[in-house]
């Protein structure tokens, strides 16, 4: 196993194609090519499109493709988080959203590399029909599908394919990436190292009031032990407030897995290379989650941590400098410290955010790091 150690301190909608856009070529499962514009970030091009998941369910995604005319190009895709999130990024109700897939988006395309982000089944305009269950190998279907139609495009380098996921879908894009061979490397953003359930305790002990923080990890180990026993899924109203975003109705069957995967094991049967990006102000995780993550890597894994930032690479105000050349291969950078106005280098977040939703602080004072996105960008384009 090699390690590559990177440090980080301190309008309208018209259906215009039934298969593929102007620059596609053949793409199995695709409902549709619904939208088309050109975007800010070095004039790529954004599409809205469809396309067919596990079982045949419809999923909306958008696709940005950077210029470059006669030209293939590698391609990204991104896979969500469970929770609140869309295709944009993370989108707690009443809250302030964090359009963290976008930014990933943009920076990508600012380099020349192609992404597709989705609505994760289920959410946003890739509706499931009423009472439908989301299982566990249906949403990694639904990642393998975004694959698929990424690499049936003419302007996509098929050769270059990496899959980046956010959080729980971190674990999607292993169990992909182990069983896919079109899946040429993984970014695992905010991917825990431990099981999830572990990664919730420490979540809502971070978050809950300490007077309410222990009644509730005692409620939701009593519901995955439950889950794992196989029994259903509490109704909602049967969950204390702060556990009904974390345990949603219809996804028992989902969550029943999800809580019996181990990450180590997951990514021991990964073989492509590996980036582990994680960000020291995420109450879900440690330094220790990345650790165990980069020593059961089955293949070459790279690491970036940055002490202040949270889970979605947001760091508190103010300016950043890297120092060192281009490339993460091999290097070690140095990251300037962020301050707030008032000398912390913390960043803070709403209780009331947190309790709302518990699953990833969003509404926060600060900007996205952009010199990681540059890290993870430059190892994208390298792998």
């Amino acid at each position: 196993m090699v390690i590559i150690v990177v440090v980080v301190t301190g309008g309208a909608i018209s259906f215009v194609a039934t298969r593929g856009g102007s620059n596609g070529g053949s793409q199995p499962g695709v409902s549709a090519v619904l939208r088309g514009s050109k975007a800010g970030t070095e004039n790529a091009t954004s599409l809205t499109i469809q396309f067919q998941g596990a079982g045949g369910t419809v999923i909306a995604g958008s696709l940005l493709i950077p210029p470059g005319a006669g030209k293939t190009t590698p391609g990204v895709v991104i896979v969500p988080d469970n929770g609140y999130t869309d295709l944009t990024g993370i989108s707690p109700p009443g809250e302030v959203p964090d359009p963290l897939y976008s930014d990933l988006a943009n920076s990508l395309a600012s380099v020349g590399v192609a992404s597709l982000r989705y609505d994760r089944r289920g959410t946003g305009l890739s509706v499931l029909p009423a009472d439908s269950s989301i299982t566990f190998p249906e949403v990694v279907g639904d990642a393998k599908a975004a694959v698929r139609f990424l690499s049936g495009r003419a302007d996509v380098d098929r050769s270059h394919l990496v899959v980046v996921g956010d959080g729980q879908g971190g674990l999607v894009a292993l169990a992909l990436a182990a069983e896919d061979p079109a899946v040429q490397a993984v970014v695992l953003l905010s991917t825990p190292g431990r099981p999830v359930i572990s990664t919730m305790e420490d979540q809502l002990m971070a978050t809950a009031p300490p007077a309410l923080a222990p009644t509730l990890v005692t409620q939701l180990k009593a519901v995955v032990k439950a889950l794992l026993a196989g029994r259903p899924e509490p109704a909602p109203d049967a969950l204390a407030g702060p556990l009904q975003p974390l345990l949603p109705p219809g996804e028992g069957s989902y969550l029943s897995t999800l809580f019996s995967l181990m990450p180590t094991s997951m990514i021991a049967k990964v073989h492509v290379p590996v980036l582990v990006v994680q960000g020291g102000q995420d109450p879900f995780l440690s330094p220790a989650d990345m650790t165990d993550l980069t020593k059961a890597a089955g293949g070459p894994v790279s690491k970036i941590y940055v002490p202040g930032d949270t889970a979605t690479l947001i760091g508190t105000a103010g300016s950043s400098q890297l120092s060192g050349p281009g490339s993460v291969t091999g290097t070690s950078f140095t990251h300037a410290p962020r301050t707030t106005a008032g000398g912390s280098g913390t960043p803070t977040t709403s209780i009331a955010n947190a309790m709302a939703q518990l699953h990833r602080p969003a509404a926060l004072a600060g900007q996205r790091d952009e010199a990681v996105l540059k890290l993870i960008d430059s190892w994208v384009r390298s792998h």
